[in-house]
């Protein structure tokens, strides 16, 4: 496909503008010299994607124009649905697509533009509370030969990948499971029933101090993820080793020691009960990085 290196095609689903919206937006107001194409994702599409209920904080079309125009002054608005996208791209020849990270049009890339990757520009729209919001785990580094902290330090730089998938507001822990130096499972703190419920229902995180009452949360936690995964498939977790970029919580802390793994591999602290102990008496081995 010939493509126009001065169109620039917004994709995205925009459910409600949030300040990850807003920041994005004026960053692309400053570009004087492209003209941008915004499609929004169809509710036929986003249903496709979903499988959920309709979003009842979706703004109209109408709305959503309103709100490009006072930043962007884009040439022309397309509904995307899985029939025309490709009509859509070939019509406008994008030089770049933009997807925003956080919105469903990433969901909407990973299925559909495989063949367009090499012109996607990914901006991060997702919310985030500051560091120091959120309490920590007090823990020394552990005393690790070089030797092996380099191997330490490969597969937490894999479950930090990970962690970047993640849109939960308040901490983004992602883990690797790692037998015989192969990872064997992956996972992220994720939100359920939809990966944006927060966004469409709120955080109910946010009236409840930090530290307190971890269960009560619209995610399923990163070691969770990973055990569950591996239950579905019948692998025993036995003798292996988790990396995980946060110390787990207490009710984590407590499948970590019963799943059998023989080491927690951790690099930063969050609040916490008894989870040091209750791994500790499973003879799981416990390191700081």
């Amino acid at each position: 496909m010939l493509k126009h290196l001065g169109h620039v095609l917004i994709l995205g689903e925009f459910p409600v503008f949030h300040k990850g919206y807003t920041e994005f937006l004026s960053k692309m107001s400053r570009d004087k010299h492209s003209n941008f194409f915004i499609g929004v994702l169809g509710n036929k599409l986003i249903k496709k994607l979903t499988a959920l209920e309709p979003d009842i904080r979706k703004v109209s079309l109408r709305d959503i124009e309103k709100i490009m125009n006072s930043y962007l002054k884009p040439k022309k608005y397309f509904i995307v649905e899985e029939y025309n996208f490709s009509d859509i791209l070939k019509k406008i020849k994008p030089g770049k697509i933009i997807i925003l990270k956080g919105d469903k049009s990433e969901d909407f890339a990973e299925k559909y533009l495989e063949n367009y990757k090499d012109i996607i520009q990914y901006f991060d729209i997702r919310l985030r509370w500051q560091d120091s919001k959120v309490q920590e785990f007090k823990k020394d580094v552990s005393k690790i030969p070089q030797k092996e902290l380099v191997k330490y330090r490969k597969f937490m730089a894999e479950a930090e990948k990970e962690a970047e998938k993640s849109k939960c507001w308040w901490r983004q822990v992602g883990a690797v499971a790692v037998k015989d130096g192969k990872i064997i499972f992956r996972g992220f703190n994720k939100m359920l029933p939809s990966d944006d419920e927060c966004y469409k229902i709120g955080c109910i995180r946010d009236s409840i101090a930090p530290g307190k009452q971890p269960e009560i949360c619209s995610v399923t936690h990163a070691e969770a993820t990973i055990i569950s995964l591996a239950a579905n498939e019948g692998v025993s977790l036995k003798d292996t080793t988790l990396y995980v970029t946060h110390f787990p919580c207490p009710a984590c802390a407590k499948l970590v020691a019963l799943a059998g793994f023989k080491k927690l591999v951790y690099s930063r602290g969050s609040s916490v009960f008894d989870g040091e102990r209750v791994m500790a008496s499973r003879g799981v081995d416990i390191v700081k990085i």
